[in-house]
């Protein structure tokens, strides 16, 4: 069984083998990360004197991600989820409350008090440490809360 001895690679073939993981950005970034720690732990310890992955790139190549919707899409849809759906309900918690799924899904006509005269949600959020969280329905957000024949989406 061989050992491998860190002290005798060549920073060339340290950049050969992270061009091995061009089509894997994930694993090279967890790659350059986890040998950037375990030189800077051998620097500190005298072990090797230079830390050939500290100055690696961390490349990464976007695809794009989400597009934003546009006033089409929404239009579409809601022509798609008439008010009183649950596709309807979740839209509009979602652009009216900034709310987390985990909290907008058990957003509903429970959540509503009208302390004076105007309606507001009201809701604990889920999320450890988190305040209460109280807001203006919107006039948008209103009929597709009363529209529900269930008080929330769950």
């Amino acid at each position: 069984m061989s050992s491998f001895d860190c002290r005798r690679v060549p920073g060339k073939d340290w950049l050969r083998w992270l061009d091995t993981m061009a089509d894997r950005p994930g694993a090279r970034k967890a790659a350059v990360g986890a040998v950037r720690a375990m030189y800077r732990w051998a620097v500190e310890r005298e072990i090797v004197r230079d830390n050939p992955a500290a100055d690696s790139p961390m490349t990464y190549q976007s695809r794009g991600g989400a597009k934003p919707r546009s006033v089409g899409d929404l239009k579409q849809f809601r022509q798609r989820h008439p008010c009183g759906s649950d596709a309807h309900m979740a839209l509009a918690l979602f652009m009216f409350t900034a709310a987390r799924v985990s909290d907008a899904i058990a957003l509903g006509r429970t959540n509503e008090i009208q302390p004076d005269g105007l309606t507001w949600l009201q809701w604990q959020p889920g999320k450890k440490g988190s305040s209460k969280v109280t807001i203006p329905v919107p006039p948008p957000l209103l009929p597709a809360i009363r529209a529900r024949e269930v008080e929330h989406l769950w």
